[in-house]
């Protein structure tokens, strides 16, 4: 039963962050070291270093550390 939860509470979290980088900041995809790379030698690349990408990478990060943590120690 725990096996399934632990799935199935993946397979929700990363459907949801998929959809959200596919969505609402494409940019916000992979690790973003070439995006920083690419600008440092002069690239224009829009929407890199937007408002929308520092949410969806940064802030559903967070927001995705603080529920599995929660989550975990409910069930100790």
């Amino acid at each position: 039963m725990a096996f399934l939860v632990f799935s199935v509470s993946n397979l929700t979290l990363t459907l949801f962050a998929s959809i959200i980088t596919a969505f609402i900041a494409p940019a916000a995809a992979g690790s973003g070291i070439p995006e920083v790379k690419a600008y440092l030698n002069g690239v224009d690349a829009p929407g890199i270093f937007s408002l929308r990408t520092l949410i969806v990478k940064v802030g559903f990060g967070m927001f995705l550390f603080f529920f599995f943590s929660f989550i975990f120690d409910c069930f100790e």
